[in-house]
């Protein structure tokens, strides 16, 4: 019997300013199975674009290059999806960041944990759980970065964030395919979960240290700030850090987010990928802890603040929506409006047009008229000329019958 081919796997990776975590990112994944790696690189200027080309030099990866930042990711990472099926054949993709590590719950490569998805026509939905560890200043350390965030969602409100993140997905390759913006969906109808024999899940380190996170804000932030067409959801989460920066509060929030005490409520250990990583993949750039004297005055500082902040946000997505709502009914009676006068404009043009046609019938029929007064005139001579005629015809007639009578007479006498 023959076995059916092994599916061939392809990842893609658009990154921006990742110097931190790229080496890491793509020395783990470089060994889950995959056919090929696809990395376009988004203007980096911290290193991360010299990285990425050591590992395109040595043929490890494919590697293109869009500097353009102008937050249209999903246009970028179509191309490389739709590259991945017509250049390299892939059976499945999957689309990723760099803060993002595919694992398997058994600790199989990914390759083999995708052998066992059914035929390829429908995507499958990915779960996401947050990854933290220690709260950072600089650097980043993934060895302790081993709490996955499980808190309830009156906890992440309390600290400025609104839920734990969307899933992410692996779809079928094709050359037609179109992903959506963050990775989240693709133009594939999607299953409601992965089989039950398939377990994979996305690690996600969002935040690894302050100034990481911090130029991650302001980058996003500057790049909506300059693209006024591109309008994110009032309750974007970058957007309103980007605000929280500004106003220099963000800090005590970024402290805030990150495992409390010895006891890190909310958060479960899960060293599974770092039990996992390839040797000499860690330590890149060694972790510089917050000061102990700064992270108590910023825990001080979001005890007295940090509830004013988040309700006064809330009231400003609240105070958004009505907007957002009532701008909408105004859309709504303005579009109503505009389909009322195309409405009477389409009447005025039919009754215009029937004014034209009434005009047309009434020119014709005055000279109908004209012609039925001309034709009685046609008619009345010419019942005159036959009667004229008739008349010369019977005096003529009696003449001509007279005439011998005549005659007669005058022999007789």
């Amino acid at each position: 019997m023959i076995s059916a081919p092994e599916p061939v796997l392809v990842l893609t990776l658009m990154v921006r300013d990742e110097i931190d975590i790229i080496r890491t990112w793509l020395d783990y994944h470089l060994t889950q199975g995959f056919a090929q790696i696809i990395v376009t690189d988004n203007g980096s200027v911290d290193g991360t674009r010299e990285v990425l080309g050591e590992y395109a030099e040595a043929g490890r990866i494919e590697l293109h290059d869009h500097p353009v930042q102008d937050k249209r990711q999903y246009e970028v990472v179509t191309a490389m999806a739709r590259r991945a099926a017509s250049q390299h054949g892939a059976t499945w993709v999957f689309n990723s960041d760099a803060d993002e590590f595919w694992v398997t719950g058994s600790g199989e490569k990914l390759a083999a944990a995708a052998a066992r998805l059914p035929n390829p026509t429908v995507s499958y939905p990915i779960p996401v759980v947050n990854m933290f560890g220690p709260t950072l200043e600089s650097g980043f350390d993934i060895a302790a970065a081993v709490w996955r965030d499980e808190r309830e969602p009156e906890a992440l409100h309390r600290v400025g964030l609104h839920a734990h993140p969307t899933h992410n997905l692996i779809h079928p390759g094709s050359p037609a395919v179109e992903v959506a913006q963050g990775n989240h969906f693709s133009s594939f109808p999607q299953a409601d979960e992965l089989p039950a024999d398939v377990d994979i899940e996305v690690l996600h380190f969002p935040m690894r240290s302050w100034q990481q996170y911090r130029a991650r804000v302001r980058m996003a932030g500057e790049i909506y700030d300059a693209s006024p067409d591109l309008q994110p959801s009032p309750r974007h989460h970058i957007m309103r850090d980007y605000r929280w920066d500004a106003a220099g509060v963000l800090k005590m929030f970024f402290a805030a987010r990150h495992p409390q005490g010895r006891r890190a409520e909310g958060f479960r250990r899960d060293a599974r990928l770092v039990e996992r990583l390839p040797a000499n993949s860690t330590g890149h750039f060694p972790a510089v802890p917050l000061g102990p004297t700064e992270a108590r005055e910023l825990a001080q500082r979001f005890s007295h603040l940090g509830a004013v902040v988040v309700a006064l946000e809330d009231a400003r997505v609240a105070d958004l929506a009505l907007a957002d709502a009532r701008f909408v009914e105004l859309q709504t009676h303005n579009t109503a409006q505009h389909e009322a006068i195309r409405a009477y404009g389409a009447k005025l043009a039919e009754l215009s047009d029937w004014a034209e046609e009434r005009e047309l019938f009434v020119s014709r029929y005055e000279q109908m008229k004209e012609r039925i007064r001309r034709l009685d005139q046609d008619l009345t001579r010419a019942e005159g000329e036959l009667e004229d005629f008739r008349s010369r015809r019977i005096v003529r007639v009696a003449e001509a019958l007279t005439a011998p009578a005549t005659r007669l007479k005058q022999r007789l006498r």
